[in-house]
């Protein structure tokens, strides 16, 4: 019940989310563990060994484009954990990318605040959203895991037989998704990656997308690299130098 009652007091009153409002989220998910059902969108036409290939959606790692690759439909961004018993984790193949962390921060500034993003997040806090500077959303984006949590929260599953997705890859490379794919017993119809959901425009600086000095840059680098120092070491990011 802890994280019913916790809220940030380092942001205002009027980004600070309900802390009754997040419980009931994420008992909303699992909904799903409890009918032992997967989630549609985790879903694909694809077998590897005779299982049921998933997708995993985490945040901002190319997922969008994954899902056109793979077929889905729908989206979630639910925790495995979450939505699944660990005998229907056992009996699936599942699928999950991941990025460096801070460039993954940057991505989601860029989606949510710099863009034209207008879901459930702006319908809650509105034009405040699109308002908030780089060092604020770093406090503000804390609250809502779901949006762009740990990575390893999508990546892991508290089972000791498979503690972890059966294949992670990499948004860096995802010029050979299609390849590894192939590798893994997944042959797809779309050969090529499609850029979809893609927020950072070219040519632009990590300061220039966060709107801040590089001191600044790099004070925010440095407590973003603190926070998710677990992505880091679990997905063999190197932590950045400070």
């Amino acid at each position: 019940m802890r994280q019913c009652v916790e809220t940030n007091r380092k942001l205002p009153p009027q980004l600070r989310r309900n802390p009754i409002g997040k419980c009931i989220y994420f008992a909303t998910k699992r909904i799903y563990k409890c009918l032992n059902i997967i989630p549609a969108p985790y879903k694909t036409k694809y077998f590897v060994n005779g299982y049921p290939v998933i997708l995993i959606h985490n945040p901002k790692c190319g997922g969008t484009s994954l899902k056109t690759i793979l077929g889905n439909s729908g989206t979630t961004h639910s925790m495995p954990r979450h939505v699944m018993r660990e005998s229907k984790w056992l009996r699936t193949y599942s699928i999950v990318a991941a990025r460096d962390p801070f460039d993954r921060f940057v991505s989601g500034y860029s989606f949510f605040v710099n863009g034209p993003y207008k879901g459930s997040l702006y319908n809650h806090y509105g034009d405040a959203l699109k308002k908030m500077d780089a060092f604020t959303f770093f406090e503000f984006i804390k609250q809502h895991p779901e949006n762009l949590g740990h990575q390893v929260d999508w990546a892991t599953f508290p089972s000791s037989q498979k503690p972890q997705a059966d294949l992670i890859l990499k948004t860096e490379l995802s010029e050979f998704w299609w390849e590894t794919l192939k590798d893994h017993g997944i042959t797809t119809s779309q050969n090529n990656l499609p850029k979809k959901n893609s927020s950072r425009k070219s040519g632009y600086s990590d300061a220039d997308v966060l709107k801040i000095s590089n001191s600044e840059l790099k004070k925010l680098k440095s407590m973003v690299a603190e926070y998710y120092r677990r992505d880091y070491e679990f997905f063999g990011y190197p932590f950045p130098k400070t």
